[in-house]
C-alpha cells in the first residue's frame, strides 16, 4: 500500500488517498500497528475485499495522524445516521473503489468524500441518479455527478436525502473543477471539488 497524496483543502480539513494492491494479512504484517484490527476484521468478514477496505481506512488515518503504535490507533464509531466519526469527536468522511481508499478529516465541521472507479459502467444506472434537468452526457461527466451526489449524502446524511432531492447545476468537464449542488429538501447549495485521474474521479466537500 502507499500513499498517494495527503492534503490540507481547507482550514483543520485534510484529504487523503491510497492505493492499496496487498492482501489483509499483508498489509497487517507491514503495519504492526492494525495486526489487532485485522484479528477482528477476519472472524466478522469472509471477502477480503471488504477487510482490506476497512483497514486501508485506518491505514490512512494512521498516517494522516501521524500514528504507529497499535492502542494509538483512533476509534471509527457511527452516528444515528450511520456517519463515520471518530471518538475524539472529529468528523470523517470514507469512499472506496478498485484499489483505492478516500477519506477526509475535519476537526470541527462535517465533510463528504467518494472515489469512483472510472468506467462507462455508469451510463446504465444514469437513469437512477440524474433528475431531467441535469446536464450530463458523457460517462465521465455522469461520474461527476455520481460522486457528487454520493458525498452530497454524506455530507448531509440526517436529510437521508434521495439523488432525485439533489441537483447538480450545469458545468464545464475539466481534470480538475468544481460543482455546484443543490439540496433541494434545504434549498441550500454546496460547492464541491473534483479531480480526475487514469484510474478514478474524486469529489469532496467541505462547506
Amino acid at each position: 500500500m502507499a500513499v498517494v497524496d495527503v492534503k490540507q483543502v481547507a482550514e483543520k480539513v485534510k484529504l487523503g488517498l491510497w492505493h492499496f494492491e496487498e492482501s489483509p494479512s499483508e498489509l497487517a504484517r507491514r503495519h504492526p500497528g492494525l495486526q489487532r484490527l485485522y484479528d477482528d476484521l477476519a472472524t466478522r468478514y469472509r471477502h477480503e475485499g471488504r477487510i482490506i477496505e476497512r483497514m486501508a481506512v485506518h491505514a490512512l488515518l494512521m498516517e494522516m495522524d501521524g500514528l504507529t503504535a497499535a492502542d494509538a490507533l483512533p476509534l471509527i464509531d457511527h452516528d444515528e445516521a450511520g456517519k463515520p466519526l471518530l471518538r475524539d469527536g472529529r468528523c470523517l468522511s470514507v469512499s472506496h473503489t478498485k484499489g483505492y481508499a478516500a477519506l477526509m478529516l475535519s476537526d470541527n465541521r462535517p465533510v463528504g468524500v467518494d472515489i469512483e472507479y472510472v468506467s462507462d459502467r455508469v451510463g446504465k444506472i444514469a437513469h437512477m441518479f440524474l433528475r431531467d434537468d441535469e446536464q450530463a452526457p458523457s460517462s465521465r461527466e455522469q461520474l461527476v455527478v455520481w460522486c457528487a451526489k454520493e458525498a452530497a449524502f454524506k455530507l448531509f446524511s440526517a436529510d437521508k436525502l434521495t439523488f432525485h432531492e439533489m441537483r447538480v447545476e450545469p458545468f464545464c468537464l475539466s481534470a480538475l473543477g468544481k460543482v455546484s449542488l443543490t439540496n433541494l429538501q434545504r434549498q441550500s447549495t454546496i460547492s464541491l471539488y473534483y479531480q480526475f485521474e487514469r484510474d478514478y474521479v474524486l469529489v469532496y466537500t467541505a462547506p
